[in-house]
């Protein structure tokens, strides 16, 4: 278990100043993001509040403002973020020939497909760089607008076009720049700050051999000219390797040509997902990758046969490419010991088999354009960038002297988490600690604890429980005052938690927003969830005062500590239902349907029967539907699910669970998380 405390120390370089990222591998957007998120997690919870007064950020990409979202979400009083170019984001803002995704570089991993990151703050789904750029700044926006008025205790600086910034001893940073402020135009300022912790989030580099890889370029698109144009890629990271299936692959995209490959064969999907356990696990060593991808071609019922002729299908007519290898590289297969992804490196194995690449070790690239009749426009070279450079840019001499030590170990041995550490809704709780004064008030609870909700499980959601609402309200048993909603199982970090999936309906002003988390063993729906049980109110014993039911009832709250996650339950409800939707095997909950009643005894047999036989049927089309552009995408659980102590029966005397009738349960699916895509899914 890391602790924040082991945390911060993998991120610092210095005395509370710590760098993000930079000699990490896993280099993807939603990775910076995750580890950004941790970081600022650690500080809070392990750096003294002295520290947390003032805090600088460099580099506005998007580990920097996401980290610069979290300490403002969690309530930060002066934060200041510095940004060398004219812009936020500048690398990916107007790239429109590169794909992102936030997962796919976890494939063959189960939940790899899945569009969106499922970020709490700053959030952002599969696209374009250039559209990601505008879906993280739009949220930037809304964060900081009201932050930078007159009125707001908070204080976001934001500085763009730094063309001089110097940090030196004692955290003093000196700097040259634009203050961006949405409400006034920007001011060129020179200046010098002493902040209380500084974050290096510099990024890696500019690239050694320019053009950047996120400049636009046509090297995916047919050509125009007669005959075929031969290409020569240099370098064999995930940035050539791109480059390359862009050059040989029609209409490649990270994600949708291993959809389209693998549709109906499902025999290779397995045996790679296990091969990338044990290489994940050190069981299957780099140098060894390319032996294992041989075994599994030359095993008849791998299905790897039935992928190549797949492939041949898409290689494009119009071009041919050469792999040169990198300077301590003599052979191909050494290829594979390359830091990039599996996925990456599977293809590439793929399309040699495919006859669709030339690999050369030669380095001497007039040479091989001589032999291969390549144009010097059609060299590309893909060599990584300088990120100690990018780290010293910042440092004056003095400080790079003390921090060079601590910089070499993250850049020999960096081990920064890209796992989620925080615990569900952590992001939307007010840190006391960062502003000061206690601000969660039970008051505050409708709208705190949120987690990413698809808006397509919203969609559904919405819909059931309309339904359901329905029922009730024409069988007359809940009275004028009920509400229904519909909270569905999420994974967040190693946390299992209770997601709202859907704004309460029926015939109430009680209300809450859908997104909102809860502890998965907390209130009457964690109870259901943990027992996968139906649980419902007892009806008023005859000697028992409608005071004395309503005092028990809340006693009962108490002992399932619903206030921990949520606000008290209404002095008026007298009846609750809570109906957990079971996973296939009946070892999980799914879902829980929630509805309660300011009428006693509201959910009597036969509306507690008849929502049963709905939330059956409803589970039932869960795991069916797969249409063109909505899909519900697996949800992977942490690698051990932790065990939930549940409430006794025994502590509870309103609040029962009941044998009759059973908990529902799904037929074929294991969890609720439909996803939005942005092109034709393929089945499995």
């Amino acid at each position: 278990m890391l602790t924040p405390e082991t945390v911060l120390k993998r991120f610092q370089i210095g005395r509370n100043l710590y760098l993000l990222g930079t000699f990490e591998t896993g280099l993807t957007i939603y990775n910076q993001q995750v580890r950004a998120l941790n970081l600022v997690w650690a500080m809070i919870n392990a750096a003294s509040a002295r520290s947390l007064r003032r805090i600088a950020i460099v580099g506005g990409g998007f580990a920097g403002i996401t980290a610069a979202a979290g300490l403002l979400h969690k309530g930060a009083q002066h934060v200041s973020l510095f940004e060398k170019r004219a812009a936020l984001c500048p690398l990916q803002e107007g790239s429109d020939t590169r794909w992102v995704h936030p997962r796919i570089y976890d494939w063959p991993d189960e939940d790899s497909n899945s569009p969106t990151a499922a970020l709490p703050l700053m959030n952002w789904n599969a696209g374009r760089a250039s559209d990601v750029v505008v879906e993280i700044l739009r949220e930037w926006e809304r964060l900081v607008r009201p932050l930078q008025s007159s009125a707001s205790q908070t204080r976001i600086n934001v500085y763009v076009n730094v063309k001089h910034l110097r940090l030196y001893e004692g955290l003093n940073v000196e700097w040259v720049g634009e203050k961006s402020n949405f409400r006034s135009p920007a001011r060129n300022s020179g200046t010098k700050q002493q902040f209380d912790s500084v974050i290096l989030a510099v990024g890696f580099g500019l690239e050694l051999n320019p053009p950047s890889y996120w400049r636009n370029e046509t090297l995916g698109q047919p050509q125009l000219d007669l005959g075929r144009r031969t290409y020569l890629v240099s370098g064999h990271g995930d940035g050539a390797l791109v480059d390359l299936f862009r050059i040989r692959i029609v209409r490649f995209r990270q994600d949708r040509i291993l959809v389209d490959l693998f549709e109906n064969n499902a025999t290779l999907l397995h045996s790679l997902r296990e091969l990338k356990k044990r290489y994940n696990a050190g069981a299957t060593l780099p140098e060894t990758l390319y032996d294992e991808f041989e075994a599994l071609a030359g095993d008849t019922n791998s299905g790897f046969n039935k992928l190549l002729p797949a492939l041949r299908m898409r290689l494009r007519a119009d071009t041919a490419a050469i792999l040169q290898m990198s300077d301590n590289v003599d052979s191909f297969r050494k290829v594979f010991a390359s830091p990039a992804s599996f996925q990456n490196r599977f293809l590439l194995f793929a399309l040699y088999r495919a006859g669709g690449v030339i690999p050369t070790s030669k380095r001497d690239v007039d040479q091989i354009c001589s032999e291969y009749g390549i144009a010097k426009t059609d060299v590309i070279r893909r060599h990584g960038t300088d990120r100690v450079e990018a780290v010293k840019d910042v440092l004056d001499k003095s400080l790079w002297r003390d921090c060079k030590n601590r910089v070499d170990a993250l850049r020999a041995h960096s081990h920064q988490p890209s796992l989620i550490l925080w615990t569900g809704g952590y992001w939307h709780q007010r840190s006391d600690k960062l502003h000061g004064r206690p601000l969660l008030q039970d008051v505050r609870k409708d709208r705190w604890r949120l987690e990413h909700l698809p808006p397509a499980t919203e969609v559904l959601a919405t819909g059931f429980v309309a339904a359901v609402a329905g029922f009730i309200a024409a069988l007359g048993s809940a009275g004028g005052d009920f509400r229904v909603t519909l909270h569905r199982a999420l994974y967040v970090g190693s946390e299992v938690t209770l997601q709202q999936a859907s704004q309460y309906d029926g015939n109430t002003v009680r209300l809450g927003s859908a997104g909102r988390t809860f502890g998965f063993n907390h209130g009457t729906i964690g109870y259901a969830a943990v027992r996968r049980k139906v649980v419902r109110t007892r009806p008023r014993n005859v000697n028992e005062s409608d005071d004395q039911y309503a005092q028990t009832l809340r006693l009962d709250m108490q002992t399932l500590e619903l206030t921990a996650h949520s606000q008290s339950m209404a002095p008026t409800v007298r009846s609750i239902l809570a109906v957990p939707i079971l996973t296939p095997n009946g070892k999980h909950t799914m879902a829980v349907l929630y509805a309660d009643s300011t009428r006693l005894n509201a959910f009597n047999d036969k509306c507690a029967s008849t929502i049963c036989c709905m939330c059956e049927s409803f589970a039932a089309k869960v795991g069916q539907i797969h249409f063109d552009r909505v899909r519900n995408f697996p949800i992977s659980p942490p690698p051990r699910v932790p065990r939930i102590a549940s409430k006794l029966d025994a502590d509870l005397e309103v609040i029962r669970t009941i044998e009759t009738p059973r908990a529902p349960s799904a037929s074929n699916a294991n969890y609720l998380n439909l996803e939005f895509t942005d092109f034709i899914v393929a089945g499995d």
